[in-house]
């Protein structure tokens, strides 16, 4: 298992049903409406004619960050085609999209895949089951702050706080040696 997966069970009455509106969210269509929302509730349309997240959005109780991710789609839990585009599409958000560009240019940034953790390591059981006991309260409290930091919905100078916070909760320790482990098996069956 993983982010933003879909899952049917035996118990499902109306599979071809279930998998239609599944595929439509990857349409054209479903894929400006997951990722955008309602026009009027969470974006509208600038003097320039681009989409602006709403005030709605941008000043909600849960901040904007958590906001986007309950009005619209998710893609923690949703599956779907992504646009990143949405969450800086407020006056300022254009100088963190940029940032996108720069990763985007060949001639600044080559991906050579060396921090991508391996997906060929064999975890045993019990260490699937450590990650599974622990993973999602790590994740939610993760999805839950992260993006604040982004959009400026939480300060900088808070993220020692995070960190600390993070590393505080039940599991960490635990999640971070069965990932710690694995990584240094892989780097000793890989040294040149």
């Amino acid at each position: 298992t993983g982010f933003a997966t879909n899952v049917i069970t035996t118990k499902c009455d109306n599979i071809p049903l279930l998998i239609t509106y599944v595929d439509w969210f990857y349409s054209p269509e479903g894929v400006e409406l997951a990722n955008w929302g309602p026009e009027g509730v969470t974006f509208e349309y600038n003097e320039k004619g681009e989409r602006q997240l709403t005030d709605f959005i941008l000043t909600n109780t849960a901040g904007p960050a958590w906001a986007i991710l309950m009005y619209a789609y998710c893609d923690i839990y949703d599956p779907g085609i992504l646009h990143r585009r949405r969450s800086y599409a407020y006056p300022g958000g254009e100088k963190l999209l940029a940032w996108y560009d720069t990763w985007a240019d060949p001639d600044y940034y080559q991906f050579d895949g060396s921090m991508v953790y391996p997906d060929s390591v064999n975890m045993s059981d019990e260490d699937r089951e450590t990650l599974k006991a622990y993973g999602t309260d790590l994740n939610t409290f993760v999805t839950e702050n992260y993006l604040m930091f982004v959009d400026g919905s939480r300060p900088m100078s808070d993220w020692d706080n995070y960190v600390a916070s993070l590393q505080a909760l039940k599991g960490w320790d635990e999640v971070h040696e069965v990932w710690q482990k694995y990584y240094d098996i892989f780097v000793a069956e890989h040294a040149a």
